[in-house]
């Protein structure tokens, strides 16, 4: 972005021109990582067996960082004393990163992200991430998933969620994942 900085300098550009097209090369380079990251992540798990808490607990540290620059909390909950699975570590941890990484994005500064990390019975294991923030409207609630789709309020390509769903619900791992909106605001990811 500097290299571009000094570019646009250059160019002439009105300051608030040199922002815009920053924010747009800005824009740009996040949906590069964002289809590598989907390029990696489509091969075939590595199945492990490993602990839901440690997954759960590295992928909080790993966004700890853009938490900390929004002055949000992430609270981790794990209710899994224990309990083992046989999942690919990378690519589950993956999952977790994209979900903390929206929920961190739509809660306000000074607010709470919460993952719980549950075993209720038969279902295995439940990751739940959830924030306070705005929620998702209900018209696209049921397209988050879809490949490519991105609501008007955000700014992504749509390609996080249906990464999740894609990991989530490949034969090695069998799961599920859901969103929905809470009552008291805010959305839950599972």
């Amino acid at each position: 972005l500097f290299l571009h900085h000094d570019l646009l300098q250059e160019v002439g550009l009105e300051e608030g021109e040199k922002d815009r097209s920053l924010q747009y090369i800005g824009r740009g380079i996040t949906s590069l990582v964002q289809l590598l990251d989907f390029g990696r992540a489509l091969r075939d798990p590595r199945p492990e067996i490993v602990s839901p808490a440690v997954l759960a607990e590295e992928a909080v540290i790993d966004m700890e960082g853009l938490a900390t620059q929004k002055s949000i909390h992430v609270d981790l909950q794990v209710e899994t004393a224990g309990q083992r699975i046989a999942v690919d570590p990378e690519l589950l941890r993956q999952v977790l990163v994209i979900l903390l990484d929206n929920a961190v994005r739509y809660s306000a500064p000074h607010g709470t992200v919460r993952v719980v990390v549950s075993a209720p019975g038969a279902m295995g294991v439940v990751f739940a991430v959830s924030d306070d923030g705005p929620g998702i409207n209900a018209s696209d609630l049921p397209h988050v998933f879809e490949p490519g789709y991105s609501s008007q309020a955000t700014a992504g390509k749509g390609l996080g969620l249906a990464l999740a769903r894609w990991i989530v619900e490949h034969e090695a791992h069998g799961g599920k994942i859901s969103a929905e909106n809470k009552p008291e605001g805010g959305a839950c990811f599972s």
